[in-house]
């Protein structure tokens, strides 16, 4: 019988170019491990799978070979696969996404095949089921690869049945998404050359993933290439929209439903956006400019030199200066037809909206309705209005059935081809994996913030003692000058430093070697490297005096801006405070009187724990230590979440300096009643939440900086709120806040 397990579920997502019958999979936890062989239950399946005689023959062949290498000794687990109870029809899939095609998660035809499709996967019974329909629909041909890897991934991070079952990393199962044509060539030759014994010189070289295959120093623009290019920030962005994706239901209970997941997006994004600006000063350039909706111009040119090995077609490039306009393809199963006036007249319905402060809801009889946008769920209501497609928003025809923020994507994506004359595909804009690679992102985004700063400006700012959220917790103060931060294997405070270093990855599970010989037992290991920013683990230090007279539990949340503009100026408060971004945020128990405080930039709350978690290799060697499926879900991640190596921005060789903040709140207000931490991803929790259960934070995302503080017409920067050595007379420091500089050094390599 087909079983479900989650080993057998990571090997379908192995070398998705290839069908599953022609050569083992796995081998990756150690030597004598077993491998997985995925055979046909019988003639029929293989038949509505395989539409060639050739590649039926072969896998028959394969079969054959298989059997008798385990009959010798080979270990090989032989999986079977059955036809699922009921099969669909999936001509609608393959109508609204071809095989043929790059599956780009923005465009509006291949956003409704992942709905479908997903939707099949969730409908059935179990684990086995799914199993069962995911073998029927991966090789067949109405079935795009791209679109299956994430149709099938959402519905196992959605299922509560599936959730011990771990996904591999994306940029495994999908290198050419990350990686350049040319490394992908590479490594095709790379996988057809012997493999050396171990230690032997000759033996295979890593392959450089080279950052300048896509761009030159020349444009000021590249400079961002470890930022933009880096495959665990874009494997993230691809992973966020998996667990959060355009089909959560609005209801709370319903399976799939994602609390807050319209205020998570606004501030996820928003955090990408702070980081991004905050690096771009760190390399002499100014902060990004907002989309200009006068213009429609794209200054920056992209050619990002991907490809799909499962499509065989190049991701579509934009010259400089493209001014975007009405993006209408004729002919082929996904043309597109988007108007910019679209664009426009949804913008100004969600301004108007904001303005206000109530927002149009079509109720189920027809009806429409206002409801107040500024109280505390309105962020969450935006988020979903801006973001979503029909199935999110609360009035489609009035804010648009496509969403705004897609629809932008969309139209810059295709703005090289607009008319499809060329028959261009779409840039890499037009997908979630692919999309941060290109600047036209962050102006995009750029906007997409300032729509949300609009409707955060009009909130009431935090007050000291009052309002739901008061900055003041009485009884409870940070000791001045007790905060600072101190790096690893040093003794200086307040200085770290980043550094540029290097990490492999594993090519040859995603591609397609086309295998011959003894490649069918096992495909030669490829291992491609890439260069990256990183910095040496350092930890926080604080001390927080509890004058309350009894035990507390406080919430510590820690962030970091930059100081200094581009021309040098301290930054007013209120420019900078859209410039601070979270940096750990932990709950810790105060006893009555002075705490002393240390916390790991290990453990950040926004980051991946361990950035190889997901790996094949790693996921093969978790199960075949005869771990229990809930140790090996409790260890493996779900990869949502920052990357650890990207944590501190970069810095100058001279040393730049940041504001580092830190506040206090009251850890009994902020705890969410019902919250239960069952088995499930370890994923960075202020950006991605506990799966399947309610976000673990009562307060506004980024508190208390998403929104102006009490003091806005009187303070002029951060340290004038909470330093009291900088405070005038007229001034009152808030105890429960400090600040302290930190400044980061970039070493040359």
């Amino acid at each position: 019988m087909a079983k479900g397990t989650p080993m057998n579920f990571v090997h379908l997502f192995e070398k998705m170019s290839e069908p599953l019958g022609f050569g083992l999979r796995g081998g990756g936890g150690g030597t004598g491990d077993a491998m997985t062989y995925f055979y046909y239950q019988d003639d029929n399946m293989m038949t509505q799978a395989l539409n060639s005689d050739t590649m039926r023959q072969t896998v028959k062949m394969m079969r054959g070979q298989m059997t008798r290498a385990k009959e010798g000794g080979m270990n090989i687990n032989m999986v079977p696969m059955e036809m699922p109870s009921s099969m669909p029809n999936l001509r609608l899939v393959a109508e609204l996404c071809p095989k043929n095609v790059n599956f780009c998660y923005f465009h509006p035809k291949h956003r409704q095949a992942f709905v479908v499709l997903k939707t099949i996967f969730e409908k059935q019974r179990n684990p086995d089921e799914i199993f069962k329909m995911a073998c029927a629909c991966r090789d067949s041909p109405m079935i795009n690869a791209q679109l299956f890897v994430y149709a099938l991934c959402s519905c196992l991070v959605t299922r509560r049945d599936t959730r011990h079952i771990p996904i591999p990393n994306h940029f495994e199962i999908m290198p050419d998404n990350y990686c350049t044509s040319d490394v992908v060539r590479q490594a095709n030759k790379m996988a057809h050359m012997p493999e050396m014994p171990s230690g032997m010189a000759g033996n295979k070289m890593p392959i450089l993933i080279d950052q300048n295959l896509v761009g030159r120093g020349t444009d000021p623009e590249h400079r961002l290439w470890y930022f933009r290019e880096d495959i665990l920030v874009n494997s993230h962005h691809f992973h966020w929209h998996i667990v959060f994706p355009i089909c959560s239901p609005r209801t709370e209970g319903q399976p799939g439903y994602r609390d807050r997941r319209g205020e998570l997006f606004y501030y996820m994004h928003h955090a990408m956006i702070a980081r991004y600006d905050t690096e771009r000063l760190c390399n002499s350039l100014p902060r990004t400019k907002m989309f200009d909706f006068n213009s429609l111009m794209i200054e920056e040119g992209y050619f990002g030199k991907l490809s799909s090995e499962n499509s065989s077609k190049q991701w579509g490039t934009r010259q400089p200066f493209t001014k975007l306009s009405n993006v209408q393809t004729v002919g082929g199963p996904d043309a597109i037809g988007i108007r910019v006036e679209e664009l426009t007249r949804w913008r100004d319905r969600i301004l108007e909206s904001i303005d206000i402060g109530y927002y149009v809801k079509l109720e189920a009889n027809g009806t429409e309705k206002r409801y107040p946008l500024k109280d505390l769920k309105g962020v969450d209501v935006l988020g979903d209005i801006v973001e979503s497609a029909s199935g999110l928003t609360p009035h489609p025809s009035y804010y648009g059935p496509i969403g705004f923020h897609n629809m932008g994507h969309v139209l810059i994506a295709g703005s090289h081809d607009p008319t499809g004359k060329f028959r261009e595909d779409l840039g890499v804009m037009g997908d979630v994996s692919t999309a941060m690679r290109d600047s036209a992102f962050y102006r995009w985004h750029k906007y997409i913030d300032h729509i949300f700063d609009v409707h955060k400006r009009t909130l009431d700012p935090y007050q000291l003692n009052e309002g739901e959220f008061p900055l003041v917790w009485q009884g409870i103060e940070v000791v001045p000058q007790s905060f600072y931060v101190k790096a690893a294997n040093t003794s200086t405070r307040n200085a770290l430093k980043t550094f540029w270093d290097t990490k492999e990855v594993d090519l040859a599970r995603g591609l397609d070697f086309r295998r011959s010989g003894a490649g069918v037992m096992k495909t030669n290991p490829v291992v491609g490297m890439f260069t990256h920013l990183n910095h040496a683990p350092f930890d926080y230090f604080l001390k927080i005096a509890n004058k309350t007279g009894k035990p507390q539990t406080a919430t510590i949340r820690i962030f970091m801006a930059p100081r200094e503009d581009e021309n040098g100026e301290k930054f007013m408060m209120h420019e900078q405070r859209t410039l601070f971004f979270e940096m750990d945020k932990v709950s810790k128990q105060l006893q009555v009187g002075e705490n002393e405080i240390r916390i790991s930039s290990s453990e950040s709350s926004v980051t991946l724990r361990d950035e190889n978690g997901s790996s094949f290799q790693r996921l093969e060697k978790l199960f075949s230590q005869a771990r229990t499926q809930t140790d090996v879900a409790q260890e493996a991640q779900c990869n949502c979440g920052w990357p650890q190596h990207l944590l501190l921005p970069r810095g100058t060789p001279g040393g730049t300096d940041y504001d580092l903040f830190v506040i206090v709140t009251d850890g009994s207000k902020d705890r969410v009643p019902n919250l239960e931490r069952k088995t499930g991803c370890n994923s960075a929790l202020s950006f991605c939440g506990v799966l399947n259960e309610k976000y673990p934070d009562a307060r506004p995302m980024g508190y208390p900086f998403d929104r102006n503080l009490y003091t806005r017409e009187v303070i002029t920067s951060i340290s004038d709120l909470t330093d009291p050595c900088l405070v005038e007379s007229n001034q009152v420091p808030v105890s429960t806040m400090r600040t302290t500089s930190a400044t980061l050094k970039t070493l040359q390599s």
